[in-house]
């Protein structure tokens, strides 16, 4: 009987989901485009995943695209409001992104030369400066996401420790039973 309860938990310890070729997708807003990229954990670049772009009610909206060879993707944002960027390799790996409403710029006047005061506009120079600070930190987001979920030292050696106490608490209680 023991030996059938010691066979059944070690294959329950075999049963736990793998994340061998778990599916990441990373996006950002930057100005009117959506950019990112598509990557297994651990870091490598999926090519040819088909993105699409879905508004905050869930309603896929017409602005599918594909990842080129460096799993890197840009579709035109047509809104400020919430989106949620999808990947998918079509052999089942799929991966979501929630991406966040952008800040339309404050309604204000702007001081301008004569003809056009009084206009109420965004200015451009703040346009731009947002464009080139997202394209800037983008990248440094990405590479952040994929630190996250790649396994550490730390990672392998606390499952080998659960490992290890599993067993020894095994050997333990085996030790126990009367002979």
């Amino acid at each position: 009987m023991s030996k059938h309860l010691l066979a059944l938990f070690s294959l329950s310890l075999l049963s736990f989901p793998t994340h061998a070729h778990l599916l990441k997708v990373f996006a950002y807003g930057a100005g009117e485009r959506i950019e990112g990229s598509v990557y297994f954990a651990g870091g490598e670049p999926v090519s040819g995943a088909a993105i699409s772009l879905f508004d905050a009610a869930g309603t896929s909206l017409a602005a599918d695209t594909l990842s080129d060879t460096e799993g890197n993707f840009s579709l035109i944002r047509p809104s400020t409001s919430a989106h949620r960027v999808q990947a998918s390799t079509g052999d089942g790996h799929v991966a979501q992104w929630q991406l966040a409403s952008a800040s339309p710029a404050p309604d204000r006047t702007v001081s301008q030369p004569a003809g056009r005061a009084g206009e109420s506009a965004p200015n451009e120079l703040e346009r731009r400066v947002e464009r080139a600070v997202a394209r800037q930190i983008g990248p440094l987001r990405l590479e952040l996401q994929q630190q996250a979920s790649r396994a550490r030292l730390s990672d392998l050696l606390g499952g080998l420790g659960t490992l290890l106490g599993i067993a020894g608490a095994l050997l333990w209680w085996r030790s126990r039973q009367p002979r």
